[in-house]
């Protein structure tokens, strides 16, 4: 957690709701056949992405269910990214 004196109970709400966010990444992601978890969820959401801009659709999926997860993946994705920069790393800049 950033400094600034947040409350333990407060701060471990927010560990516990990030490592929510971050497991529903990587259900995505396992659900889109990316299934290494020895990698970073971003280089495997990379992955993907680049899969998908190619034309590429995971094995065992119809198209449009595969475009779906990969739409809640990116979406998922972002709202990891937004609270991890929000809430432990945050801008000093930003006020």
């Amino acid at each position: 957690m950033a400094a600034g004196g947040t409350e333990p109970a407060a701060a471990l709400k927010v560990i516990r709701q990030t490592r929510q966010q971050a497991e529903q990444v990587r259900r995505l992601l396992q659900e889109l056949g990316e299934t290494s978890e020895r990698v970073s969820l971003s280089k495997r959401f990379q992955k993907v992405k680049r899969q998908f801009d190619a034309g590429v659709v995971p094995a065992g999926l119809d198209r449009e269910t595969a475009y779906d997860r990969f739409a809640e993946l990116s979406l998922a994705v972002h709202g990891l990214d937004q609270r991890l920069r929000t809430k432990f790393h945050p801008d000093p800049t930003d006020g």
